[in-house]
């Protein structure tokens, strides 16, 4: 299967939907990103508070994640 695209394997259609709507948006950001001279990434402790939020924690079980 290699170089064929993104696979999904989620519990629901729902969840396998919001993926690929999240990988689509995510390569539009960073086309444009690269546009601009190119993407700057979140530092991991960035990436660590991101991921303790409260809302973050809501959207992961809003999408059954």
């Amino acid at each position: 299967m290699q170089n064929h695209g993104i696979h999904y394997s989620w519990p629901t259609w729902q969840s396998v939907l919001s993926a690929i709507l999240m990988a689509e948006k995510s390569a539009k950001v960073f086309v444009g990103a690269a546009a601009l001279g190119g993407p700057v990434f979140f530092s991991a402790e960035n990436i660590a508070r991101i991921d303790s939020r409260p809302d973050e924690a809501y959207r992961q079980r809003a999408l059954k994640m």
